[in-house]
C-alpha cells in the first residue's frame, strides 16, 4: 500500500498517471496502427466504413505523437487536450528548425 502505481502503455512508455486519447483515423492510419501495435485493436471501434475510433490510454505522449506525426494527413485528434498541446508544440519545433536551413 506504500508503493506507487506504475502503467505501461501500448508504447512501452511507463507513468504514474494515465492520459485518454481519442483520435480518428483513416484507412492508412489505421491499418498500419495494427500492422504496429496489434495489442492495440481492442481500442479501436468502426466509425464508419472508412474510418476508425482509436480511444486510448496513454502514460507518455512520445510513443502515439511519433505515431500521428508520421501520419498527421489521416488521423484527426478529437480528445485529449495535453496530447493535443504536445502535438502542437512537436510541429512548432520542426517549424522553427525548417526556417533555419
Amino acid at each position: 500500500d506504500k508503493h506507487r502505481q506504475v502503467f505501461t502503455d501500448i508504447f512501452m512508455f511507463a507513468g504514474e498517471t494515465i492520459s485518454q486519447v481519442k483520435l480518428l483515423l483513416g484507412q492508412l492510419s489505421h491499418n498500419l496502427f495494427l500492422e504496429e501495435y496489434p495489442q492495440g485493436a481492442k481500442y479501436l471501434t468502426p466509425a464508419d466504413e472508412t474510418h476508425w475510433l482509436l480511444n486510448i490510454p496513454i502514460c507518455n505522449p512520445r510513443g502515439l505523437g511519433r505515431f500521428v506525426l508520421g501520419l498527421f494527413n489521416d488521423i484527426e485528434i478529437l480528445e485529449g487536450d495535453s496530447f493535443r498541446e504536445y502535438i502542437a508544440s512537436r510541429l512548432e519545433e520542426m517549424n522553427h528548425r525548417i526556417k533555419k536551413e
